[in-house]
């Protein structure tokens, strides 16, 4: 996971961000985002979290000493992508409560959530 380049975006100043990685194997890549809210009570919400790079980590870190932090995490998705990178993203974030979108899975063995 290390070796993954992490850009971020500004997309409403002061309010939400794009963070990209670019994941796949041989030819296969494909550009994995996750988005980051700002609450308005303070704190931050992240969709769909990517790798938990030490860069991403890094730039999560300063975005918590700017607007608070990572109150909740959300795999909204059932993308392989981010299923893979949802929990240890949020081991980095022990406070923050995470939500599993609906029908989630494991393979080979399906485990609960």
């Amino acid at each position: 996971m290390g070796r993954r380049k992490t850009l971020m975006k500004e997309v409403v100043k002061d309010t939400i961000w794009t963070f990209d990685q670019i994941q796949g194997i041989i030819n296969v890549n494909v550009p994995v985002r996750c988005t980051v809210i700002k609450l308005s009570n303070g704190g931050l919400f992240v969709n769909n979290p990517v790798a938990p790079t030490p860069e991403f980590i890094d730039m999560m870190k300063e975005l918590e000493s700017k607007h608070g932090d990572v109150k909740y995490i959300a795999l909204s998705t059932l993308g392989i992508e981010h299923k893979g990178t949802c929990g240890p993203f949020s081991a980095s974030f022990p406070k923050s409560q995470v939500y599993l979108q609906p029908g989630q899975y494991a393979f080979p063995v399906n485990l609960p959530s």
